[in-house]
């Protein structure tokens, strides 16, 4: 008599949210668009990130960075000044009015960019506009009479993003150039800014701080995250690796994110991990 051949188990089946949850999570890191067009990775992975979820601090320090990115090109000190006030207005170091007026002077740059006329105006329209008009995204929705006119939660994440890639366009190029290098660096940089600040939003755990790392050596860890944050010297982040590991620390995802080769900005991931607030 044969032998009855045993029932295979079905596998666990997975509820809808989690292949949604798995599907954002691969594509956060492995946008679609990478590699057929760049310059829609940052915008996909915007689209990946839910906008009741999205925290206004690292929606202002994301589009900090992307102007900062592109300082060179922000020539008008009005717009210089717009980025420099949002700096420090979400450190508590700039009063409304400051905000106010600063948004003024950067509309009044953005216009009078518009305004250049001759030879000097292509010039004019694909530098020094573009970055003009990015320079007011940090400072639009901290401006009261500016929340109520854009329905999008993430209205200046997109607007500095598309903003900041055509500036960096050479001259005479298509705006829809998908091989120029500088969009598809200036991509790439928006890409790991984002991953930088928002981690991982979609894993199952995130990593969890242990006070004691905060303590050990006198403070050391904390003491040199606010350094890096302070004076943007993101390149001491594998120092801070060592002085976590030095008190104790061996998560490897903080080990990984500290001494990868990803970009790193003011907001980054790692550095509130070491203790930085908020």
């Amino acid at each position: 008599m044969a032998e009855t051949s045993p029932i295979e188990q079905r596998p666990e089946e997975i509820s809808p949210e989690e292949l949604e949850r798995r599907d954002f999570e691969k594509k956060w890191f492995n946008p679609e668009s990478a590699s057929t067009n760049p310059e829609n990775t940052s915008l996909e992975m915007l689209g990946y990130l839910k906008s009741d979820s999205l925290d206004k601090r690292k929606m202002r320090l994301f589009t900090i960075a992307c102007c900062r990115n592109i300082w060179h090109l922000i020539k008008d000190k009005r717009s210089r000044e717009a980025v420099e006030v949002a700096d420090r207005f979400i450190e508590g170091k700039a009063t409304s009015q400051e905000v106010e007026d600063a948004l003024e002077g950067a509309i009044d740059a953005t216009y009078d960019a518009i305004n250049v006329t001759g030879s000097e105006r292509q010039e004019n329209m694909l530098s020094s506009w573009y970055s003009t008009r990015a320079a007011e995204c940090p400072l639009e929705r901290l401006n009261p009479d500016y929340s109520s006119i854009y329905s999008k939660p993430a209205y200046e994440l997109q607007s500095v993003i598309m903003n900041t890639m055509t500036a960096v366009s050479p001259l005479g190029s298509s705006l829809n150039e998908i091989n120029n290098k500088a969009r598809v660096s200036e991509a790439m940089f928006q890409a790991d800014c984002l991953r930088d600040i928002f981690g991982n939003p979609f894993a199952i755990e995130q990593p969890v701080i242990d006070p004691t790392w905060l303590t050990a050596n006198g403070g050391a860890v904390p003491r040199l995250a606010e350094t890096i944050y302070n004076e943007r010297s993101f390149k001491d982040m594998v120092v801070l690796w060592d002085a976590l590991e030095e008190a104790g620390c061996t998560n490897e995802e903080i080990r990984k994110h500290c001494q990868g080769d990803g970009q790193h900005v003011r907001g980054c991931w790692g550095l509130r991990a070491s203790g930085l607030t908020p």
